[in-house]
């Protein structure tokens, strides 16, 4: 599922601790699956 997400520039930002974070979670049974994560980028200036 492709998902764009835009923010606003925060002002004063020095470009340090930033990351790009990405969560799995299971269903109650904690059924496996597969998933693939594919052309990230993070840009920061």
């Amino acid at each position: 599922m492709p998902v764009d997400i835009y923010k606003n520039p925060r002002t004063n930002f020095n470009g340090t601790n930033i990351n790009v974070a990405f969560q799995l979670d299971g269903d109650i049974k904690q059924h496996p699956y597969n998933v693939w994560l594919d052309e990230v980028t993070l840009k920061a200036w």
